[in-house]
């Protein structure tokens, strides 16, 4: 009976393991995500800069890292978006907002799929971690 009983504390802590390393990755993801979320938010605050500007005028624009250049505008603004799959292709403003708009609401979705998915995986670790304490006090009085 006791050797039952430790097999199944063994499994428990094992689920257990499997579990809080899936949630860290469930962490991980969403801490892409929120970055890119931040990105998408910057791309789209520049470009509407972007519109405001004339032709022919200078920019500052930023590169990375702290580091800028000084650019200036054509008469027809179009930009390169990256498509995925490191696809660039030449859009125009209004096309790259669309894109950007879209980008936004699927990231958002993702984000929101995996903070429902990382609540359930937190209600089973607490479940388990009870059980494990529980079942620990129990073998090992």
């Amino acid at each position: 009976m006791e050797i039952k009983i430790e097999k199944e504390l063994q499994e428990k802590v094992l689920l257990y393991q499997l579990l809080e390393k899936y949630a860290d990755g469930l962490r991980e993801q969403l801490a892409f995500l929120e970055k890119q979320l931040i990105d998408t938010a910057t791309s789209q605050h520049a470009i509407r800069e972007l519109q405001k500007a004339k032709s022919g005028q200078e920019m500052l624009i930023g590169l990375g890292g702290g580091c800028w250049s000084t650019v200036r505008l054509e008469k027809e603004k179009q930009l390169l978006i990256n498509l995925g799959a490191g696809v660039l292709a030449r859009k125009s403003v209004e096309q790259a907002e669309k894109i950007l708009e879209t980008r936004t609401i699927d990231i958002q979705k993702e984000i929101n799929r995996i903070q429902k998915e990382w609540v359930v995986v937190s209600q089973k670790l607490a479940e388990l971690s009870s059980e494990i304490e529980k079942q620990t006090k129990t073998t090992f009085p």
